[in-house]
């Protein structure tokens, strides 16, 4: 029996994404597609669902796709369910992610940039980009506290030990001692548990990746203040020489002043003891 034909595919992203977030399907699907919806990021963007699907059967039209499969993530979903009703007839199926039969934005959303604008903009960007939320650093005695908005993490750094304690539980987070070095704080840390040290790694033309780290792994940071530019350079070096043969390129990021307040994330763990309940 010869193989059957190929079916084309188009993907549709959500409101706040674009067409290479598709990356991976487009590398495992020969006659895919994932266009940029109008205003993501070019050009003028459309406002209405009914909108989207005609620029969408529209972008099949003119490409003669006229028996595919179309697939939407969150409102890419909406999009595609409207080009169903529109034109049953141009699909040979659906793939719907993060779907429903209405998928309403919360009022208080509409509420919070009818009152405040500017303060709206800042608690989507919050909920949005969430590790780009508040950091705090502080001292405590013999101990410096770093307290990040993000997934509520306090980290302890020890001023008072030489060395890391044996037999101490390892955990996604480690064990941090300290010293200053003139102006500079350089954390050590160690007894980190197995993890991953990057879910998102992109090479050119092949899927992406997760990068996992061995309970090996090590990081010195070193925190300086720059007066000048009012910044807070943190610089990252890690080695992990279980599951790598040499150590990383340094990394360095840097946090502005900012007048937010840390709030409390509320992360709550679904299954904390990793376990299947009968409801």
């Amino acid at each position: 029996m010869p193989p059957l034909p190929l079916v084309p595919l188009v993907l549709v992203h959500g409101a706040g994404g674009v067409g290479r977030l598709w990356q991976n399907q487009l590398l495992a699907f020969p006659r895919a597609l994932a266009p940029d919806l109008p205003g993501h990021p070019e050009g003028p963007g459309l406002s209405t669902i009914p909108d989207m699907a005609g620029w969408v059967r529209r972008f099949m039209e003119e490409r003669g796709l006229n028996a595919c499969v179309l697939g939407g993530h969150s409102m890419g979903s909406a999009v595609a369910l409207q080009v169903a009703l529109d034109a049953p007839g141009r699909l040979r199926g659906l793939i719907l992610m993060g779907a429903g039969a209405r998928l309403r934005v919360r009022q208080e959303v509409f509420d919070l940039i009818r009152a405040d604008y500017e303060a709206a903009v800042e608690e989507l960007l919050r909920w949005w980009f969430a590790p780009g939320t508040p950091l705090e650093i502080r001292r405590e005695g013999d101990r410096v506290i770093l307290r990040h908005e993000w997934m509520d993490v306090e980290r302890i750094v020890h001023l008072d030990l030489d060395e890391h304690p044996t037999g101490i539980p390892r955990t996604s987070l480690g064990h941090s001692i300290g010293r200053f070095e003139g102006d500079t704080l350089v954390i050590e840390t160690a007894s980190y548990a197995e993890g991953v040290l990057n879910q998102y790694v992109e090479v050119p033309g092949r899927p992406t990746r997760g990068l996992l780290h061995s309970d090996a792994l090590t990081s010195v940071e070193r925190v300086s203040f720059d007066r000048d530019r009012q910044r807070l350079v943190v610089t990252i070096e890690l080695d992990d020489a279980a599951f790598f043969t040499r150590s990383f390129d340094p990394a360095t990021a840097e946090y502005a002043p900012t007048n937010l307040e840390i709030q409390t994330f509320n992360c709550r763990p679904e299954n904390p003891d990793h376990t299947l309940r009968k409801q």
